[in-house]
């Protein structure tokens, strides 16, 4: 994850965390990762009354983050049905 994150941030991009489950429990998780360091926003599903990967999920993400995920946008995740098959639709 962290050769992934900061590759991507290196050549320019903005580096956002998505997530599902419970907010605690995620920002446990992440708080110590060397990544963190290169992500400019995370959202946490318990946070926003949404799951990934309900539309409305990645609509309330956009609206977080203050951006609009396009064509030029990378979802990574291990799993095409429960983490980006919205934003392919």
């Amino acid at each position: 994850a962290f050769e992934t994150v900061k590759g991507a941030f290196d050549m320019g991009a903005k580096c956002y965390l998505i997530t599902n489950g419970a907010t605690s429990v995620q920002k446990a998780r992440l708080k110590d990762q060397e990544f963190m360091k290169f992500i400019s926003g995370i959202c946490i599903s318990e946070s926003v009354g949404f799951n990934k990967p309900d539309v409305e999920y990645f609509d309330k993400a956009e609206e977080i983050f203050g951006v609009k995920f396009d064509s030029k946008t990378l979802i990574v995740g291990d799993s095409l049905s429960s983490d980006i098959i919205a934003v392919c639709k």
